[in-house]
């Protein structure tokens, strides 16, 4: 345990605490937003309590959704950080009141002893995520009205070449990764074997606070490309920034997870030595054209002027524009 003293304090406050990612380290890496500014990928080793601050809100939280970071309190880059804890059942702690009467309900009126001062980490070396974040369901098995699969319908979306082609699940539970829960996941797959997954949110995330997109904390998806194995197999390939545009746009097409390339994903894209369309969202030119360079392929062209992202085109519109899309279409059989 890494912070023992802190662990008896939270279970002298609240009776019951769970011990999630055992002597895993805080990761985190320099922000841009000053010189005492971090960004946290990963909270490491993290003591689980009932929030209580969900009971204020009528919502009571029996699942130990409060997680508390090892690291609470604790000096990085010259502060203290009192934000390393997150409510994953009401995201209470955006309250900045809340967050301060955790503070006081951990550090007084005894005062936890937190010397330490964190070190920046290496991120030198990514981390490779075999297996699924918790507990999931592939979407196939679920019934059509599951708001999983009406999200993909209402994006108009061919659930059939869906379910046959690509793996999607629906993750009704997570002890490491509470983001993750009831969110579609999509692993990723490189050369056969599971490399890592990206959540997507279901819909529209309803604050601020809640991201639409999650992959595990450290994670090298920026090392790969979504869908890469299928691809390769087709005679062109379609880069496009993210999964549900690959999910449209169909087998040639490949997620690069933003709109730029990483050196790792160029080389792999190089490999497959194939003729390329770079088919980003219409408010992405200039990244396109950059993609184009970085390549400095002769048969690379760029999708320019289209009606609306790659992911909500419908099949006419995409053959309209990619012609050769159609000889793969989206028909399951």
């Amino acid at each position: 345990m890494l912070n023992e003293r802190l662990y008896r304090r939270l279970n002298h406050v609240f009776g019951t605490v769970k011990v999630a990612k055992t002597g895993a380290p805080l990761v985190w890496v320099p922000d841009v937003f000053g010189p005492t500014s971090i960004r946290v990928i990963d909270y490491g080793e993290t003591y689980r309590v009932n929030c209580p601050f969900c009971v204020k809100k009528g919502d009571p939280d029996h699942r130990y959704r409060l997680w508390i970071s090892h690291a609470y309190g604790t000096e990085i880059r010259g502060r203290r950080r009192y934000h390393l804890a997150t409510c994953f059942h009401n995201n209470c702690l955006q309250d900045s009141a809340a967050m301060d009467e955790l503070r006081n309900l951990i550090l007084l009126p005894s005062s936890v002893a937190l010397p330490t001062q964190i070190t920046e980490p290496s991120l030198k070396t990514p981390l490779i995520y075999s297996s699924l974040p918790g507990s999931c369901i592939k979407i196939s098995e679920l019934s059509v009205q599951h708001k999983s699969n009406q999200f993909l319908l209402n994006r108009g979306l061919n659930l059939d070449f869906v379910y046959k082609h690509f793996d999607v699940y629906y993750c009704f539970d997570s002890e490491l990764f509470p983001y993750a829960i009831d969110k579609l996941v999509f692993p990723i797959y490189f050369e056969g074997k599971m490399v890592c997954w990206q959540c997507r949110y279901i819909g529209v995330p309803i604050t601020k606070g809640c991201p639409k997109y999650f992959s595990p904390p450290g994670s090298s998806i920026k090392s790969f490309l979504y869908n890469y194995d299928v691809a390769s197999q087709c005679d062109f390939i379609v880069v496009v920034e993210g999964i549900l545009d690959v999910l449209n746009v169909g087998l040639p097409a490949v997620a690069i997870f933003g709109k730029s390339l990483s050196a790792h994903q160029q080389r792999l894209l190089r490999r497959l030595n194939k003729p390329t369309i770079i088919f980003l969202d219409p408010d992405a030119s200039e990244e396109a054209e950059a993609i184009a360079r970085d390549l400095n392929q002769s048969d690379v062209r760029i999708i320019r002027d289209a009606p609306n992202d790659p992911g909500k085109l419908s099949r006419e519109q995409l053959y309209a524009l990619i012609p050769e899309l159609e000889h793969y279409g989206t028909d399951p059989s």
